[in-house]
């Protein structure tokens, strides 16, 4: 089971995922953060400290959001995500546009927009 929290700093919002991002729950994810972006939130830090587990298919999802968010000027960026997964995600990305932006907590991620 995969919920959320969102808050909001400034200008920034920041979309906490708790539980499993996995195959059952990526279409949940993809909806409530595609959702979110088009509902003019610009600026978005994922944060995915709280994820218990994340495999392909939520690798896959997260790609495909920032891809969208990109698509329509938006800015995600995402922290929490463990380095190995982070080495994944920007492999699996690789040609298809600029590196994804990690950061090691929300509070940073959230600096980077300055």
């Amino acid at each position: 089971m995969l919920s959320y929290s969102i808050r909001h700093v400034g200008a920034v919002s920041v979309f906490q995922c708790l539980g499993n991002l996995t195959l059952h729950e990526e279409a949940e994810f993809s909806e409530k953060v595609t959702d979110f972006i088009f509902s003019d939130h610009p600026n978005l830090v994922v944060d995915l400290s709280g994820a218990k587990s994340i495999d392909v298919h939520g690798i896959g999802q997260l790609l495909m959001a920032v891809s969208q968010a990109r698509k329509i000027g938006a800015v995600m960026k995402l922290c929490g995500l463990h380095k190995l997964l982070q080495d994944f995600a920007n492999d699996s990305q690789r040609g298809f546009g600029p590196p994804l932006e990690f950061y090691p907590d929300p509070e940073t991620a959230i600096k980077s927009f300055v």
